[in-house]
């Protein structure tokens, strides 16, 4: 059980305690909340590669692999002729 005597210190400390944080004090704030961002990223992007990654694994399960090799010149020669036209100027 707490008796008066910690309440005191408890209340003595948050009176003491400045109401801004030092200097060195919001440097290591923001540096640790950089560094949390920096790790979200990482871990959204590392999701989202995996994620695209079961996504194209379960097409290439699904779709014979001729119809993707098929797809594939369709695409490389959609992308040739937009290429020459917009280099020719046509």
């Amino acid at each position: 059980m707490l008796d008066e005597q910690f309440y005191s210190t408890a209340e003595q400390a948050i009176v003491d305690s400045p109401a801004l944080p030092s200097r060195d004090a919001r440097r290591l704030d923001g540096t640790s909340e950089g560094w949390a961002r920096l790790w979200r990223v990482v871990l959204l992007g590392m999701t989202t590669v995996s994620a695209l990654a079961m996504i194209v694994f379960a097409l290439m399960k699904a779709i014979p692999s001729t119809a993707l090799c098929m797809l594939a010149l369709i695409v490389v020669k959609t992308a040739d002729h937009w290429n020459s036209r917009r280099l020719t100027g046509a």
